[in-house]
């Protein structure tokens, strides 16, 4: 009996052996992917800026300088060589517009750019309008970029194409100047929560697509509001790349927030990086999903960035475009959390 087991177990071991030989390794190779067109379009930025297009909400009570902190990002965007917002594609939908022209002069916005919105209707209407005006923007550029090498054939002696011919003409053959750049506009909404606009369909398809409107173009889009379930559908709270909250005690704003960037480090962690982000009236915890490196994701006003992992090369790798600025462990705040909360109990 165990003799006929074993020669079993032997015939069984052999064939496994057998058909377990060593096979040649497989070499994949799925070749690269191409970039979006866009990306050539795209200006290089500074570490822990935020990088377009953006998808973006400031989420305060009023009078926390929610706003205020928005325009601020706006005008660093305005004020950078090159800039990354044209001031003349740079929109603003809001109730309140009028009560707070002195922002939009700050950043140098058309007032024609301004809108006053009263209806849901209103503001779409507004924004087929902004659409259109992006189509004609982008139409333009790739018309004066078609010119252009039209001209330089022509220049070079080369033969033309009837397209090229008609471009040239049209323009009595011309050196172009000044040609049309890329457009790089930005949408700002501010407090529409109460027009019933947030959830409404259209809008949260827009959301969605905001990086190919107007046949292409980048839309960033920077929504002002009080709660972070504003009116505000959650497909567009998941799809965020920047989220700045202000000091709350909605327990329940701060924990959905935490599911956004629940991979990077534990709740605990989280929360004792925004208490410690938000101790101030008017600062804020600035979550940025669009930094690749973990440790700027997290940070206090854009000028305070807290560590969650630890760095296998130099400081200086990721600091390097913050100098001066400060960082802190979210590891060490959680200690210091904790070791308070102990003290105060004894």
């Amino acid at each position: 009996m165990h003799l006929v087991g074993y020669q079993i177990l032997v015939g069984l071991d052999c064939n496994i052996h057998h058909s377990m030989k060593p096979k040649p390794k497989a070499v994949l190779n799925f070749g690269s992917v191409p970039h979006h067109a866009n990306e050539v379009h795209r200006i290089p930025l500074p570490d822990g800026v935020p990088r377009p297009p953006i998808l973006g909400m400031y989420v305060a009570k009023r009078g926390q300088g929610k706003s205020t902190a928005c325009v601020r990002l706006l005008k660093h965007y305005v004020d950078h060589n090159p800039p990354v917002f044209q001031k003349d594609l740079i929109f603003v939908i809001s109730p309140t517009a009028e009560s707070q022209q002195h922002l939009w002069d700050h950043v140098g916005i058309p007032d024609e750019n301004v809108f006053t919105a009263a209806s849901a209707p209103e503001v779409k209407q507004i924004i087929d309008g902004i659409t259109e005006i992006l189509k004609a923007k982008k139409e333009q550029y790739e018309e004066d970029q078609e010119y252009l090498e039209a001209y330089k054939d022509l220049m070079a002696g080369r033969l033309l194409t009837p397209r090229q011919e008609f471009l040239l003409d049209k323009r009595e053959a011309q050196p172009l100047l000044d040609p049309e750049p890329w457009p790089r506009p930005c949408l700002m909404l501010d407090d529409l929560s109460h027009l019933k606009v947030l959830d409404q369909k259209w809008f949260v398809s827009l959301c969605l697509r905001h990086r190919h409107v107007a046949g292409g173009v980048s839309l960033s889009m920077l929504i002002i509001c009080q709660s972070l379930h504003g009116g505000l559908s959650r497909v567009v709270r998941q799809n965020c790349s920047l989220i700045c909250l202000f000091s709350t005690h909605d327990k329940t704003c701060i924990d959905d927030l935490y599911k956004e960037c629940s991979h990077l480090l534990d709740q605990e962690e989280f929360i004792a990086v925004f208490e410690h982000a938000t101790d101030e009236f008017h600062s804020y915890l600035a979550v940025d999903l669009s930094q690749t490196d973990p440790n700027l994701v997290f940070s206090r006003n854009f000028e305070h960035w807290y560590q969650i992992r630890n760095k296998d090369s130099s400081p200086e790798k990721s600091a390097g475009a913050r100098a001066g600025d400060t960082n802190s462990n979210a590891k060490n705040l959680l200690e210091q959390k904790q070791a308070k909360k102990s003290k105060s109990r004894s």
